[in-house]
């Protein structure tokens, strides 16, 4: 751990971005990740008052509503304030997203939901994923996407940042547009789950507004990039950021305490978290038990928890020497052809229930063959380091 006391601002800004990282480090790698994104705002001033000013934000906007009545999706300033804070640092989002949740479930007022129990906390917790794929998600997913990508050695230091800007903005922009397509739908459960129907304001901004939602993104990520491009090229500030990769490459490298879950259970929690995330456009409960029986399948595929064919482990070290973004694209454009061909297909033949699970079940398998997993050692099933 950095020990001398220069290297931040103050002690908020020592607990904020190095004592509470490491703590949730403890819990989940994927938290780590979370909580350690946008590091560049470490370094100023307001650094160290953003985190515990975000989460009260986030708390006392759970609390009292601001600006909707059922659900958060009716309210345009706080769409826009979530996808600017998931797309200039995953640590801020994170921070608001936990007020949110608690504000939201402990103290709200939720008359409006008339079942109880475990009903009610699943479409909460529905609401509460789709929130999280554009406060936390975006920031992470667009620099490592942009970080996998090789330039020529040709190319100059500019260049190089230039490419990556317009990769940073153009990913964002694709990123929020599509999730601000899918919220209205992957929202549903807030009230089909209590025998109600959404709400006309429920899916409004999302459908009339989109670029009002996409642009304030767009504009944040450029920001971000173009800060912690300045920084991270200051030669001052490389003995620090040098500690802190250290630091948390310590803490990446030990045991969390999900890891101690067996991985049976893990796959199985990772395919009930999928499928109710995506339950809002699967209809029944049919179709729910046929998906989250196929990812429980291509997890546990992926995982190496089951003996996988031959085949798929040559298909493996093949398809991951291909780019994670060129990858993603191929998926998306796979998806997209397939699932317009098949569910023409099927409505013209008055099928019901067979056009949204069947593409589902497609883009599932898409995402698998281009995601499969490191090859796995075919006698002991141990994935390679």
């Amino acid at each position: 751990m950095p020990s001398t006391e220069y290297e931040f601002r103050s002690p908020m800004h020592r607990f904020n971005w190095l004592i509470l990282p490491s703590q949730l480090g403890k819990l989940s790698r994927k938290l780590l990740v979370s909580s350690t994104d946008g590091y560049f705002i470490a370094a100023t001033k307001a650094g160290g008052l953003l985190t515990p000013l975000l989460f009260m934000a986030g708390f006392v906007w759970g609390w009292w509503h601001f600006g909707y009545t059922y659900v958060y999706t009716e309210s345009l300033w706080f769409l826009v304030l979530a996808i600017i804070l998931g797309s200039i640092s995953s640590h801020l989002g994170l921070a608001f997203t936990i007020g949110f949740i608690l504000g939201d479930f402990f103290l709200a007022d939720s008359h409006y939901i008339r079942y109880q129990g475990i009903t009610k906390v699943l479409a909460l917790f529905v609401s509460y994923v789709v929130l999280i794929l554009v406060t936390v998600v975006p920031a992470i997913i667009t620099k490592y996407l942009v970080a996998e990508i090789k330039m020529p050695v040709t190319f100059d230091l500019t260049t190089r940042l230039v490419i990556a800007g317009i990769l940073y903005a153009a990913i964002t922009y694709f990123y929020i547009y599509f999730w601000s397509k899918m919220a209205p739908v992957l929202i549903r459960p807030v009230f089909t789950w209590h025998d109600s129907q959404p709400t006309v304001e429920a899916i409004t901004v999302m459908q009339n507004k989109t670029n009002w939602l996409v642009w304030p993104g767009v504009v944040m990520v450029i920001i971000r990039f173009l800060l912690q491009s300045r920084m991270a090229l200051q030669p001052a500030n490389q003995p620090f950021y040098t500690a802190i990769e250290a630091h948390f490459f310590t803490i990446s490298s030990g045991k969390t305490l999900t890891s101690y879950i067996n991985p049976w259970v893990r796959t199985s929690i990772y395919a009930g978290i999928t499928v109710f995330t995506l339950s809002g456009m699967l209809l029944n409960w049919q179709s729910m038990l046929v998906v989250g029986a196929l990812v429980f399948f291509f997890q546990a595929l992926t995982a190496g928890l089951i003996p996988r064919p031959l085949w798929i482990n040559k298909w493996s070290e093949q398809v991951y020497k291909v780019p994670s973004l060129f990858r993603v694209l191929a998926a998306f454009l796979l998806i997209f052809l397939i699932t317009k061909y098949i569910i023409g297909k099927l409505w013209q033949n008055d099928l019901v229930f067979l056009p949204l699970i069947i593409p589902t079940c497609i883009a599932f398998l898409i995402l698998f063959l281009l995601n499969p997993g490191k090859p796995v050692n075919t006698t002991t099933y141990e994935t390679k380091e």
